[in-house]
């Protein structure tokens, strides 16, 4: 099931290997409205809220766990 577009930005120094790579998941992107949509809720209703969003916990990692 997508849940949106995979965003990677490579930059290269013209050796074999890249210089900087960082990924933005989809998840990532779905998951910014979350402060919003809080917002005036109780702690209890974060699962509720973050299950509707339908978010991969997993894929929102830090970028550095991610090296090449």
């Amino acid at each position: 099931m997508p849940r949106g577009e995979l965003g990677v930005y490579l930059e290269g120094d013209g050796g074999p290997n890249p210089y900087r790579v960082h990924w933005r998941t989809p998840s990532f992107a779905n998951l910014q409205p979350l402060n919003v949509l809080s917002k005036d809720h109780m702690v209890a209703d974060l699962v509720a809220i973050i299950g509707s969003i339908d978010i991969a916990i997993n894929s929102i990692k830090n970028v550095n766990d991610y090296y090449l």
